[in-house]
């Protein structure tokens, strides 16, 4: 009898392939879904990753909808600015105005000056409204890593399907997804809420706020010396200037008040160094810097935390700011 053989035997690992088969058919499922949920229901989703700092590219995606070609006042700046302005007061200087608040969290001044750089070309502002503190000045946090490339290119026109799937993260976008609808039920009574008004502000409200002790004394472990800010930090401030100048807008810088206590905690000597230097760079290219502290009327009701105004003390803000321009000669 003649026997034939074949010589073809199953792979003994058949088992394994099915189960890398089946993973990559969900992983191929799971993201054409995302992708039809970016096209269906882009305004629900968190914003396109440029950043680590959710802040950013929520601010990233707000401004792409609500940039004009001209405006008058563009704020910029770090939650100070963000949570600080209240640009309806600006209304009085430019009645019947445009505002746009691009102030986003964590952002040093060096973040700011790119900021303002990239967006300055498309709004064209008759003044730049820089609110800061000397935090701002401090570090330039790595984890807070930002592509302006894309950022600039998404500005300009580039799709946001082309920017979801140039940052595809879908664990990521699940878990924020999850912790902005988590925020969001808070509404502005939380610190980290990103629902920003028609000028692109997050003013707290002081009835929903709950405050957080360690925010409010957050001053007591905060050194500040001014020997160890970095140069660039400095730099910013010139080159926020310079391109405001070059653009034929007009910078205002201007610190602004903290809590009573942080303010007779934090050594003057220092911050005064800090001021000091930035009242000369930004006068060095035409610009005006204002001092604002708490011996201006901002007693601590006013305050969402040690730095950060609540809505009455923004509003409150912006109508000193509008108050100190109107005395300046003309």
């Amino acid at each position: 009898m003649i026997t034939i053989k074949n010589k073809w035997r199953p792979p003994g690992n058949v088992p394994a392939i099915r189960y890398l088969f089946c993973f990559f058919a969900v992983l191929i499922c799971c993201v054409i879904a995302f992708l039809v949920g970016i096209v269906l229901f882009q305004d629900e989703l968190p914003a396109p990753r440029f950043s680590g700092n959710d802040a950013f590219n929520e601010k990233a995606r707000w401004l792409k909808t609500n940039l004009t070609p001209k405006c008058d006042v563009l704020i910029i700046g770090s939650s100070i600015a963000l949570n600080n302005a209240a640009p309806e007061g600006f209304d009085l200087l430019y009645p019947g105005g445009t505002f746009i608040n691009a102030g986003f969290w964590g952002a040093s001044s060096e973040d700011s000056a790119r900021m303002l750089k990239e967006i300055i070309p498309l709004c064209k502002p008759r003044m730049v409204l820089f609110l800061t503190y000397y935090g701002d000045f401090k570090t330039n946090d790595s984890e807070f890593y930002i592509k302006w490339d894309q950022f600039a290119e998404y500005l300009k026109g580039e799709s946001a399907l082309l920017a979801y799937l140039s940052n595809l993260d879908l664990s990521y976008y699940a878990k924020t997804f999850m912790e902005h609808h988590r925020i969001a039920k808070l509404g502005r009574g939380s610190y980290y809420c990103l629902q920003f008004n028609k000028y692109g502000s997050v003013n707290f409200d002081s009835a929903r706020l709950k405050i957080e002790p360690a925010r409010w004394n957050a001053y007591k472990t905060s050194r500040f010396i001014f020997s160890e800010v970095k140069p660039t930090m400095m730099n910013a401030v010139s080159d926020m200037a310079r391109t405001a100048h070059l653009n034929n807008s007009q910078l205002v810088v201007v610190s602004t008040p903290m809590i009573h206590s942080a303010e007779d905690y934090i050594p003057t000597n220092e911050t005064s160094k800090l001021w000091e230097v930035v009242r000369k760079r930004v006068g060095g290219e035409g610009g005006i810097y204002l001092h604002v502290t708490s011996m201006d009327g901002f007693d601590d009701p006013l305050f969402a935390d040690c730095a950060h105004l609540n809505q009455l003390g923004a509003k409150k803000l912006a109508s000193e700011i509008v108050e100190r321009i109107q005395q300046l000669p003309k």
